[in-house]
Formats: C-alpha cells, structure tokens, sequence
C-alpha cells in the first residue's frame, strides 16, 4: 500500500466562488468531504 490511498479519508478544495474580492475572503467556499458524503462550507465574512 502506497503512502496515498486512492480515495483520500478526507479531502479539502478551496477556491474563489467567482473572483478575488477586495477582502479576498468573501467569495471564498470550502468542500470537504466526509466518508461518502460532501459539505460545502461558506466562508464569508458578516
């Protein structure tokens, strides 16, 4: 077995929704994924 399974137990992307904004904090969104299942985290500012 190699140091990397073929499906990672957990797994994070993080990205811009559309573009970098001028705080470059309020589009952002995170995907993380559980077992067999995937959340999508919003990570903007109030």
């Amino acid at each position: 077995v190699g140091d990397e399974p073929l499906t990672g137990a957990r797994r994070v992307v993080t990205g811009p929704l559309i573009g970098p904004s001028p705080s470059g904090r309020e589009n952002a969104f995170r995907v993380e994924k559980y077992g067999g299942g995937y959340k999508l985290v919003s990570c903007r500012d109030s």
